[in-house]
């Protein structure tokens, strides 16, 4: 079964989102992205690079990134809203939103990597609880639990208290209570990290099977996790947006060269390849009918030379192993191809 925001999707009275976007812009790392409507995106990151960091700056939580955040949306819950805060917006007009307004608040949701300190309330008290929280109307309330305790599997543990349940459990309460407001903005931060084998192969197909959302986005430091259920990924290191991986315009290679760097930019220089210079050892390939042979003569002088999707994995153990570090120029990079 479904999570709430797909199963009930076309019952909820809340319009479906027509347009959405999010852009992210920091003028110190000269970096600008824009995550359009009905994306899954993955913060990819080693252990301590700074996920947590990320996602808590886009939802407004922190700021110490100086990100200039703008969520956009036209969804007429919002212009109802709106209207009767005395504000006027037509129907189909965008609207724009910072993630510290309520307006935003009400239509996103979140999984943070630890749950709040509540040990002592049952699963139905703390479900119940976030639905106050997020403000879900009465009519909605009873059926939007029961959607969510139906969608992952918490009917046998509804009335034991928080403070008993397995570490896998209290991570399947802190996913499930993301969709009791049928959220529009999903984040989620580790959230396969408690789950066994089956419950990660429930999240997975949950979160592949969504409809109707605008931006679904979580962490992860398992690449294969990444490329399963992600559509589009981000790289981070540092905090920062070291590589942006999208699996629709997917057709380029990556190459890199840690000893010999200066010999390839020169022999990439004089051939007919179309390429850009990342940083560091790290040129990214136009894909053309003359990359294999590029390849048959050159390979002793790169470590790899892979197409895009497969080069991710040896990415980032060169992110592990301080071989490669993103640059401004990668940054730039970034702005260029994506705006």
């Amino acid at each position: 079964m479904m999570p709430l925001s797909n199963t009930s999707q076309t019952e909820i009275s809340n319009a479906l989102l027509n347009q959405a976007s999010l852009t992210i812009q920091n003028s110190q790392f000269k970096t600008k992205l824009s995550l359009k409507k009905e994306r899954r995106i993955a913060l990819l990151g080693l252990n301590g690079a700074g996920k947590s960091t990320f996602i808590r700056n886009l939802i407004g939580e922190s700021n110490n990134l100086n990100f200039d955040l703008q969520y956009q949306t036209n969804e007429s819950k919002l212009t109802k809203q709106s209207k009767q805060a005395n504000l006027s917006i037509k129907a189909n007009k965008l609207i724009s939103l910072k993630p510290n307004e309520q307006q935003f608040k009400k239509i996103m949701g979140y999984q943070a990597d630890t749950m709040l300190p509540m040990a002592h309330l049952s699963v139905f008290e703390y479900l119940n609880l976030c639905a106050g929280f997020k403000e879900v109307s009465i009519n909605e309330y009873n059926k939007n639990i029961k959607q969510v305790v139906s969608d992952w599997y918490l009917e046998s543990i509804m009335k034991q208290p928080l403070k008993t349940l397995s570490k896998g459990n209290m991570q399947k309460v802190a996913i499930a209570q993301v969709f009791i407001n049928n959220p529009k903005f999903l984040f989620f931060d580790e959230p396969c990290q408690s789950l066994d084998p089956i419950e990660q192969e429930r999240f997975n197909k949950n979160i592949t099977e969504l409809t109707g959302f605008s931006l679904c986005l979580f962490s992860t430091h398992n690449v294969n996790h990444a490329l399963t259920v992600a559509d589009d990924i981000l790289i981070i290191h540092q905090s920062k947006i070291a590589y942006f991986y999208q699996r629709k315009s997917s057709i380029d290679y990556l190459l890199f060269s840690f000893e010999n760097e200066e010999i390839l930019s020169k022999v990439l220089a004089s051939s007919l390849i179309e390429y850009k210079f990342l940083g560091s050892g790290l040129y990214k390939i136009k894909n053309s009918h003359l990359i294999d042979e590029f390849i048959k003569k050159n390979q002793e002088k790169f470590e790899f030379c892979l197409h895009e999707k497969e080069a991710l994995m040896p990415l980032f153990r060169l992110l592990a192993s301080n071989e490669w570090q993103p640059s401004d120029r990668q940054m730039d990079n970034i702005e260029n191809d994506l705006i």
